[in-house]
């Protein structure tokens, strides 16, 4: 069947059936925005280059995908040089 991708990983349809309406809304929609996001992330782009409107899906996928990779904020805080 169809999947869904969430976080990153492949998720089951069925997976999702007990899911609040929220934890689906977090679901990406668009993998190649997502992967659009990660690129930016990794080329060290500031979020604010995120080309889509302001709460769009589009907007929401592209700041998942920049998101995460993202794990507890370090001490040094979230602008250290690469």
């Amino acid at each position: 069947g169809p999947e869904l991708w969430m976080y990153g990983t492949r998720v089951a349809p069925a997976a999702l059936s007990e899911a609040t309406s929220e934890g689906i809304a977090m679901a990406v929609v668009s993998r190649s925005i997502y992967d659009e996001g990660r690129a930016a992330k990794a080329a060290n782009r500031p979020d604010s280059d995120n080309p889509y409107p302001a709460g769009s899906q589009s907007s929401l996928d592209w700041l998942e995908g920049y998101t995460a990779d993202e794990v507890e904020p370090s001490a040094t805080g979230p602008d250290e040089p690469a």
